[in-house]
């Protein structure tokens, strides 16, 4: 065997075993030197914690003298079709609203709520909100995100936040 070939197969034993350390929570100095410069990889298979609560996205018209519309639903999980694994058109538009939604959850359990209004999330689900249908009296537009232990639970809906009004477009 050649000296080469000696030292890749001991590089590679050595960056396996630094690996197998960083996975299992063992890690010694040179293998917290060398993650914290990505040289040593941490896969993650499941979620380290995963998700307890089903997010709701609900919508509600505003009228004038303090007429509300009932709340309706924007966005909602919903239960797996078998034939979801060959055929579902709306799986990436809804991934992508349930990340909006779960990164607003974020922002609001770490920002002031007067601060809310002016990120990203917020305004992304407020021009979805708003391109859903409304009722022809509707001046303004309020959402709210509410939350339930999951899509098959029988306990009440807790709201997470709640939008302030916000005048919809001349129709």
């Amino acid at each position: 065997m050649s000296f080469g070939v000696v030292a890749f197969a001991t590089v590679c034993v050595a960056w396996m075993t630094a690996t197998l350390f960083e996975q299992f929570g063992c890690r010694p100095r040179l293998v917290r030197r060398l993650s914290s410069v990505a040289v040593i990889p941490r896969w993650l298979f499941f979620a380290p914690e995963p998700e307890r609560f089903d997010y709701f996205l609900v919508y509600r018209d505003h009228a004038q003298q303090q007429v509300y519309s009932p709340f309706k639903v924007a966005l909602a999980p919903s239960a797996r079709r078998p034939w979801a694994v060959l055929w579902n058109p709306r799986k990436h538009e809804l991934k992508l609203a349930g990340d909006i939604v779960r990164r607003l959850v974020q922002l609001a359990r770490d920002m002031p709520e007067r601060d809310l209004a002016a990120t990203l999330p917020y305004l992304m689900l407020l021009e979805f909100v708003t391109t859903l249908p409304h009722e022809a009296t509707a001046r303004a537009v309020q959402f709210a995100i509410l939350r339930r232990r999951g899509v098959d639970a029988d306990d009440d809906f807790s709201v997470v936040m709640t939008s302030a009004m916000h005048r919809l477009a001349d129709q």
